[in-house]
């Protein structure tokens, strides 16, 4: 193989695996419209590959929709600026959304120990599900919390940017 290509292939594969490691695409929603349109599964398919002779196949994929949730550093209580996206929420979950079950999930950056970073996650999941529940009414049993710590960045944690985002709630449906 010629010298002068070896680097460029390596650089090429590095980017391409930090590329790859990465979570899916994720959308924020700020409106409970947006948050009720968001969790549409038709609006959310994507291919899976190819079918002998038949062309493309499509499967319905459980749409990612995360929360920009503000939290006291190093602590599960919510800042106050994030309540009116979480009366969003609620208000989606018992209207649009009232038959669904919810995994709310933490995330967050790099920055401490994953073990931290994990227990951290749960917390603040926790702290929103209590919020949705206490504060807006959104049934218990609707609910499970699940703490991902840094394991699930959307971007970089190099940057104050990007571990800003990477410190979010996740909301999957799981029923």
């Amino acid at each position: 193989m010629n010298q002068t290509k070896l680097p460029f292939l390596i650089a090429s594969l590095l980017i391409f695996i930090v590329n790859t490691t990465y979570a899916e695409e994720v959308l924020f929603p700020t409106t409970a419209t947006e948050i009720i349109k968001a969790f549409q599964p038709s609006l959310q398919s994507k291919s899976v590959g190819k079918s002998k002779g038949l062309g493309e196949v499509v499967k319905d994929v459980p749409p990612k929709v995360a929360a920009l949730i503000y939290f006291d550093t190093n602590c599960p209580a919510i800042k106050a600026k994030s309540y009116a996206l979480l009366r969003e929420y609620a208000e989606a979950l018992k209207t649009g959304l009232a038959k669904i079950k919810l995994e709310i999930g933490g995330h967050t950056d790099s920055k401490g120990s994953k073990a931290y970073n994990l227990k951290l996650s749960k917390k603040r999941a926790q702290t929103v599900k209590d919020f949705l529940v206490f504060a807006y009414g959104v049934k218990d049993n609707r609910i499970v919390v699940k703490g991902y710590g840094e394991s699930q960045p959307l971007v970089s944690n190099r940057t104050a940017t990007g571990r800003s985002k990477n410190r979010r709630v996740e909301f999957k449906v799981i029923k």
